[in-house]
């Protein structure tokens, strides 16, 4: 599994630039890319979800899971750290914030 390809559409990989490759524990099928680039004096961390092509070569892109923009760049080093641990709750808090409420990343 170490020398999967991960493929990506055209011009995505010429702004952003990849952070992490996370497969699951439970299923080779699908991974998440994580992304990020810097337009505009903020940086911003996409999540992609991918699917392990039918020949079993490649890991190819389906969707666009999530988007999250910061203003340093040591807050999405922090994200990249912390995404592979999060629980399906923290992750549905991060997805969901609520205004006036303290962020699960602080």
């Amino acid at each position: 599994m170490s020398d999967q390809v991960f493929s990506f559409p055209e011009g995505v990989l010429g702004s952003m630039q990849i952070e992490l490759i996370m497969l699951t524990p439970t299923s080779d099928q699908v991974a998440a890319g994580v992304l990020s680039e810097f337009i505009q004096d903020k940086y911003t961390l996409h999540i992609h979800q991918l699917a392990l092509s039918t020949d079993k070569e490649h890991y190819q892109f389906v969707q666009e899971l999530a988007i999250f923009e910061v203003d340093t760049r040591a807050e999405i080093d922090e994200m990249i750290e912390r995404l592979p641990k999060l629980s399906g709750i923290e992750m549905l808090l991060l997805l969901n914030p609520q205004p006036d409420s303290p962020s699960i990343m602080t």
